[in-house]
């Protein structure tokens, strides 16, 4: 009887817990989302949207292989957040107060005639959102849907947006590309022509006579950057036509990028001046655009400003081995088994961690303020097949780091680093740094601490 009873229970048990879950919990779920629905100033599924019409704008968007292109008055792509702020918008709008059933009002709303219209296409149907004035708060727009005769109170977001301009959809980029994908760079000037390629991950510069030259890629990079992120500040023409007016027939600057599957050539010209702003064409596109004066700033540029100017390229924290020759001694250092540095030569001990770090740095850091001579002949008469300084990083066996510095010339120094066979000038003060003694290097034992 006692297990008949008990079984009895759990079936009742159960019973009520479905009946809470199915009636309680889901039916309330259910109703909230049919309040929510019923709230909307339409209902539709975004993704269902085919076709968006402004009036009295005149602009027109339609879906083109998944994405909102203009289509009307002009055939571009758009500015997607401005577009998706436009739809999201739409389709979030609620009706926050009605105001009035009888369309004998409308025109005391601002709505005969509608001051704007979103008229859209959505799962084979089209509707219309009126909009007119604001209420006397201006928090409010007074609105109403096709097919309704209520005049309800909506969010100005709405209205915020459906007053949009033409250029305020349309995509304003100047150049589009991937950073990443691109291998080749030409920039053009009147007088001047510079080439880089990319080849394993590093920006050489590429002369006339076929030298490459390190280039330094955070320098290209940025360049890249700030062309791919800039936006066109008005568009002034909307086919090219030569461009002669606007000085794009022989441009201030010409910039072709090409990619490593060459897939397409990506091409920007600068014109002439204006109001502090450029002319410009992306020729991949019709309308001639104006740039910030920016723009141009990226582009001027020599083959100095983007030469490499480090003399070697690592990190102080890579490194597990520095050897570090001075004018009147010598000191090697090593990392062991946990990390910690061990003076090698000219005794062995603990080394100071922050102070071989520091030294490492100093040889990360140190930079070319001029190159003196491209391919030297004769290390000897600038005093560095036997070097004043002579800086060596490893890592793993690996050489990272191998700087020579030989002799003075005023307030600098001649030398030679691992990136580049070139004999370039370094700062006398970047020099001193490397100056450093046994004291410096070594931690003092316990015993020599507690003397003190």
């Amino acid at each position: 009887m006692r297990f008949k009873s008990t079984g009895i229970l759990l079936i009742v048990f159960f019973a009520l817990l479905a009946y809470v879950y199915f009636v309680e919990i889901k039916g309330k779920e259910k109703a909230e989302k049919a309040k929510e629905l019923a709230s909307k100033l339409i209902q539709f599924e975004k993704d269902s949207l085919t076709t968006l019409v402004l009036e009295p704008n005149g602009i027109e968007f339609k879906k083109e292989d998944g994405k909102w292109m203009i289509t009307r008055p002009i055939h571009s792509k758009t500015e997607n957040w401005v577009i998706n702020a436009l739809v999201n918008s739409l389709h979030d709008a609620k009706k926050e107060r009605v105001i009035s059933s009888h369309p004998s009002s409308y025109a005391d709303y601002g709505l005969e005639p509608a001051k704007r219209q979103i008229i859209f296409q959505h799962s084979g149907r089209t509707d219309t959102v009126y909009l007119g004035d604001k209420t006397p708060t201006g928090s409010f727009v007074f609105s109403r849907v096709g097919g309704d005769s209520t005049v309800y109170a909506t969010h100005t977001l709405l209205l915020t947006n459906a007053e949009k301009e033409l250029f305020d959809f349309r995509d304003k980029t100047v150049l589009s590309f991937e950073i990443d994908d691109i291998k080749d760079i030409t920039l053009r000037t009147v007088r001047t022509k510079l080439r880089l390629q990319k080849e394993d991950d590093n920006w050489y510069i590429l002369r006339k006579n076929g030298e490459k030259i390190l280039a330094d890629d955070s320098k290209v990079t940025s360049m890249l950057s700030r062309v791919r992120n800039a936006k066109a500040k008005k568009f002034v023409a909307e086919e090219f036509k030569g461009g002669l007016r606007y000085g794009l027939a022989r441009p201030l600057y010409r910039l072709d990028l090409r990619t490593a599957d060459d897939s397409g050539l990506r091409q920007l010209m600068i014109g002439s001046p204006v109001d502090g702003a450029y002319y410009a064409h992306d020729a991949s596109r019709d309308p001639i655009f104006t740039v910030d004066s920016s723009v141009v700033h990226a582009l001027k540029v020599t083959e100095w400003d983007l030469r490499e100017k480090r003399l070697a390229d690592f990190y102080s924290y890579q490194i597990d081995y520095l050897e570090l020759h001075l004018p009147d001694s010598t000191f090697v250092c090593e990392k062991d088994t946990t990390g910690d540095w061990i003076l090698i030569e000219p005794v062995r001990g603990k080394a100071k961690s922050w102070k071989v770090s520091s030294v490492a740095g100093s040889a990360s850091s140190l930079r070319m303020t001029k190159v003196v001579d491209e391919h030297p002949a004769n290390l000897k008469k600038y005093g560095l097949e036997e070097p004043k300084y002579h800086i060596i990083c490893k890592k793993e066996g690996e050489t990272l780091a191998d700087i020579r510095i030989g002799k003075a010339e005023n307030d600098h120094y001649y030398a030679v680093g691992n990136l580049s066979p070139a004999v370039v000038l370094v700062k006398k003060e970047d020099v001193e740094k490397f100056n450093i003694s046994l004291k410096d290097l070594l931690e003092e034992s316990e015993e020599e601490q507690s003397k003190e």
